[in-house]
């Protein structure tokens, strides 16, 4: 592959690894917002960008791990497949067990009367 033909490659190879961070990025605002802790993305497996399959498989994976380490997620997993890949990004927006029981300690301090944590939701 000649030099211009291997500059097109990696931009179009570029665009469409910012295309589907777009995509993962939006999902995980969705799921964040609904209380979800988890994405799953599957990556096509048909990528054609003047490269071959094994290369381009290669730049597409490691540069979306790479963007997603950056933007501070440490669980992060590549499911390979038969016809295909899964990039699932998991994270924590729920209280670990002991937050919880420090928040439910502070709320019980302040409750006046007959109420009970028991019917706390």
């Amino acid at each position: 592959m000649d030099s211009l033909n291997k500059k097109a490659a990696m931009a179009d190879l570029a665009k469409h690894i910012s295309m589907t961070i777009q995509i993962i990025d939006e999902r995980i605002i969705k799921a964040n917002e609904t209380g979800q802790s988890e994405v799953v993305h599957k990556l096509d497996t048909m990528v054609s960008y003047n490269v071959s399959q094994a290369d381009a498989k290669i730049i597409i994976y490691s540069d979306l791990i790479k963007a997603y380490r950056e933007k501070g997620f440490t669980d992060i997993i590549l499911k390979l497949l038969p016809d295909g890949a899964l990039f699932i990004i998991r994270w924590k927006n729920k209280m670990t067990e002991e937050e919880r029981e420090e928040r439910l300690r502070i709320i019980s301090s302040c409750l006046e009367g007959p109420e009970k944590l028991s019917n706390f939701p």
